[in-house]
């Protein structure tokens, strides 16, 4: 067996407590970063999910305001009015949301 010295022996020593508290430090903190940026992802995706909720209300608010608007268009009544059918398709294809925007 290899005799090592006293001073070899306490480098070792220190050597070996020093790199397991590297090994335990480093560990912790990146036990806390993962969870971390897990409640930061969490947080992130809940308020784009209310803002994407928010968005689609609005835009349905929108879409019932335009059908609204155009069913009071004048045209568009006398149209409607007629009940022929071939008529109200035809004008149809030419009374399109794009025109009130």
């Amino acid at each position: 067996m290899v005799k090592l010295r006293m001073r070899t022996k306490f480098l070792l020593s220190m050597l070996l407590i020093s790199a397991g508290l590297t090994c335990t430090s480093l560990l912790l903190v990146r036990r806390s970063v993962q969870s971390q940026v897990k409640r930061g992802l969490f947080s992130d995706l809940h308020n784009s999910v209310g803002t994407f909720q928010s968005f689609q209300r609005e835009r349905e608010l929108t879409l019932t305001h335009s059908a609204a608007l155009m069913a009071d268009l004048p045209d568009l009544r006398a149209l409607m009015t007629t009940g022929h059918e071939a008529t109200i398709q035809d004008a149809a294809e030419h009374c399109t949301p794009h025109r009130l925007v």
